[in-house]
């Protein structure tokens, strides 16, 4: 059940409902002028997962070019099923630089328990900016999707934050320093409720169920992500959709090695 949560959590970072291909023929994407995320064909991280959540590590690497729309992005993949947050929500999505910001398109479905999976959607979600000041917010997302359940519609409003927080003059990860970082705070916040005979009714509470947040080190890119999960819900809802009702969770990525393509 724990896994369970916690990909409800991961994958709800960057996602949008989307055609995409893996034509590499379109015109490449701008190059932008941060390096504080290499996206290079063939760039890869391994990180080490730690906590509460899930345990593990690791491999996201660029695969290749991908259109989305008109645009071209890079596709991040993992080599494996991944376990932790960062590398599950760039996992298949699209990344590309936007002058001297990051954003991510994709595609992917979530799931609060295993019988009510649903979509939420992004497109073109700044999680990077290298100009931008401390406690600047960069992408602000807020949507409603519904999905039934044992005949009743369960409706999920949900905002997606992502704020620029204070630079960080030196951090060790994995016995290497690491200089002049700048770190990005992601939050998600979600609210369920149900209708019967045209009324709403509230079924959980808008809370806020990530916190995390992202180490950037340039020419390197993210070395170290710290993720906080939780929730609380009604006994008889937790019961119903079948997880506890309340979960506090922690985990870090650690990066382990990268190559310097």
């Amino acid at each position: 059940m724990k896994k369970i949560v916690y990909v409800f959590f991961a994958a709800a970072l960057f996602a949008v409902s989307c055609s995409s291909n893996d034509d590499t023929t379109a015109t490449p994407p701008a190059t932008g002028d941060t390096s504080y995320l290499p996206l290079a064909t063939g760039k890869f991280w391994i990180y080490e997962i730690t906590g509460s959540a899930e345990s593990g590590s690791d491999s996201l690497y660029v695969a290749n070019d991908t259109v989305i729309g008109a645009n071209t992005y890079k596709k991040f993949k993992t080599k494996d099923t991944p376990f932790g947050f960062y590398s599950s929500a760039l996992s298949n999505n699209g990344v590309k630089k936007d002058g001297d910001k990051i954003v991510v398109t994709g595609s992917t479905t979530l799931s609060i328990s295993e019988a009510v999976p649903f979509t939420i959607g992004v497109s073109d979600l700044v999680i990077f900016k290298e100009s931008a000041t401390n406690d600047e917010v960069l992408s602000n997302v807020t949507g409603s999707v519904t999905q039934n359940y044992n005949g009743f519609p369960v409706i999920v409003n949900y905002t997606l934050t992502t704020t620029s927080k204070q630079d960080v003059a030196s951090l060790v990860v994995n016995n290497q320093t690491y200089t002049n970082l700048k770190t990005v705070e992601t939050t998600i916040y979600v609210a369920l409720s149900t209708t019967l005979s045209g009324v709403t009714f509230p079924v959980v509470a808008n809370q806020k169920i990530v916190t995390s947040l992202q180490y950037y080190a340039q020419n390197t890119g993210v070395v170290k992500t710290v993720t906080d999960f939780q929730y609380q819900v009604p006994q008889e809802i937790a019961t119903q959709f079948g997880i506890p009702a309340s979960s506090q969770q922690h985990q870090e990525e650690l990066l382990l090695r990268h190559n310097l393509e």
